[in-house]
Formats: structure tokens, C-alpha cells, sequence
């Protein structure tokens, strides 16, 4: 992992090393998709909205069953890579380059380079008027239809990894970290999220868990944090770290 994701920061303040601070975080995995990797080390199908399969991860279980800390934070993307396909959808998937690119984070660090690309993408988004209808559609009603659909079943799946989690490794300390709006300029989101973070708090004390807040995460221009906001994740993780 980068030394300057939140694991490297927490696991410098620590003084561990890569042999005892792990990131098991792997890219475009929805809740459900870790519940079944934690519980069979594989997935048993592709994902169809992200496109991802991961088919072997045996080292997934042993490494819990072995950690003294544990942090979790997922269900992201239970909402915002299917608001991805739909956009996907909407323009008949003249919006797949530039998806394709803020989900890979290409757009953390806007380089001369990335600019050019992204200007490139955008160039490639002339929308007729039906995708434009579309489009709007999605932003308004779309959003919150997904929103809602996604939510009962991110917190149910949330509650299998911790119970999960919590069977494989009773001992362990379980830091559950929430959610802060990769999308602030959509109300939709801030709503969901908001509604997220109440119900993973109240998973965490159900479980023996630790929970903490990221609201005031900073943010990049693809939704992920920035180097800032990974060094303040993992000083949320820190305060709440039992030595």
C-alpha cells in the first residue's frame, strides 16, 4: 500500500511494519462481495454493476483470525458504482471512459496529463436530448431510487462482516469507520450517508466495535480522499486505538 493511505499513516504511528500492518482493501468490492470473500475467500460470481471478481483470497480469513486491530469500513459503493452504471446507462455509455477513470482514482492528482484526459472524456459527452433528459433524471429521482433500494441492504451485509468478523475473532479490537460524502454537491448522498452512519454506529455498539466518525474527510476530485484525508481517517483510527 501507499505510505500515504490512512493504513501507512496509522501503521507509522504505531511502529509497525508491512509484515503486521496490512491492507486487505481491494478495489470496487461492494458489502456483500467482502461478506462472502471473509466467509469463502472468493466471490462466487462477478459483480455485474462493477465488473470485478475476486476468485482466490485464502488469506483473507487467517489474517483476522490473527489481527489484534481490525478496521472495516464499507458500502460506498453499494450505491455509488450502480449510480455509475446508470449514468453509464443514461449515456449510452459515452460516459464510460471518464467512470472508468474516477473510479480507478486517475483523477486524485489532476497532473498536465490527467487534465488533458479528462478534458479528452469530456469532449466525448455530447449528449442528444433523450440522454440529456435521462441524465437529469438520474440526478434527481434516479439518485434517491437507488439510494433507497441499496440502503437495507448495505446495513444487513454490514452486519454479516461484523458478525463475521466478531466469530472469527472474538478478541479483537473492531474499529467500524463511517462514511462522509464522496458526492457533497448532491444532497441525495449527504441524506444516505447520513442515514448510513447512524445505522453502522448502532452495528458497531451491538458488536463490541468501536465507531468512528470521518465527516470532515477532504476530498479529491474523483471522490476519494486526499492525502490530507487519509491522514485525517487515520487520526480518527488513532484516538480511538486501546493500547
Amino acid at each position: 500500500y501507499d505510505v500515504q493511505c490512512f493504513v501507512g499513516y496509522v501503521a507509522d504511528q504505531l511502529g509497525l511494519d508491512r509484515d503486521h500492518a496490512i491492507n486487505l482493501g481491494l478495489p470496487a468490492v461492494m458489502t456483500r462481495d467482502l461478506a462472502d470473500l471473509i466467509e469463502t475467500g472468493a466471490m462466487p460470481a462477478i459483480n455485474h454493476y462493477s465488473g470485478v471478481q475476486y476468485t482466490s483470497v485464502p488469506e483473507l480469513k487467517e489474517y483476522i483470525q490473527k489481527a489484534d486491530l481490525i478496521t472495516l469500513q464499507i458500502g460506498a459503493n453499494d450505491a455509488l458504482i450502480r449510480t455509475i452504471v446508470a449514468l453509464g446507462e443514461a449515456t449510452n455509455w459515452k460516459s464510460e471512459k471518464l467512470a472508468n477513470s474516477m473510479v480507478t482514482g486517475m483523477f486524485r492528482n489532476l497532473t498536465p496529463d490527467n487534465i488533458d484526459y479528462f478534458m479528452d472524456c469530456l469532449k466525448q459527452l455530447t449528449l442528444t436530448p433523450s440522454e440529456f433528459r435521462a441524465v437529469m433524471h438520474l440526478l434527481t429521482t434516479g439518485m434517491n431510487q437507488i439510494c433507497t433500494s441499496t440502503y437495507d441492504d448495505t446495513v444487513s451485509q454490514v452486519e454479516r462482516v461484523m458478525k463475521d468478523l466478531r466469530e472469527l475473532n472474538p478478541d479483537a479490537q473492531i474499529i467500524l469507520v463511517g462514511y462522509y460524502n464522496p458526492l457533497p454537491f448532491l444532497p441525495t448522498y449527504g441524506r444516505h450517508f447520513r442515514l448510513l452512519n447512524r445505522s453502522v454506529k448502532a452495528l458497531a455498539q451491538q458488536y463490541g466495535a468501536d465507531y468512528v466518525s470521518i465527516p470532515y474527510t477532504s476530498i479529491a476530485n474523483d471522490g476519494h480522499p486526499t492525502v490530507c484525508g487519509h491522514k485525517y481517517i487515520a487520526r480518527q483510527i488513532l484516538k480511538a486505538v486501546r493500547k
